[in-house]
């Protein structure tokens, strides 16, 4: 739990970086500041909801729960690196 812990914070904490530069890469002027601010939230939100899913579930559910979160933000990425990769 520990490791799992650490390595989690290690690559939320390098990721952040990494975003805002992809962010200035792809994204027009306008749209940089609400995309580090959505990506910002997102992150907020995330962690929160897994605390509470944590609290209120089994771990066949949580699993259940993160895959179909995960199916969702692949869905959700598709249109939208159409649209900032745009020239």
């Amino acid at each position: 739990f520990a490791t799992g812990l650490v390595l989690g914070a290690g690559f939320a904490g390098a990721m952040y970086p990494v975003w805002n530069a992809i962010f200035q890469e792809t994204l027009s002027r306008e749209y940089r500041h609400p995309a580090t601010g959505l990506f910002v939230v997102g992150n907020s939100l995330g962690v929160v909801t897994a605390v509470l899913i944590s609290l209120l579930f089994d771990i066949q559910t949580i699993i259940i729960i993160v895959a179909c979160i995960a199916a969702a933000n692949l869905l959700l990425l598709i249109p939208i690196s159409k649209i900032s990769l745009r020239p």
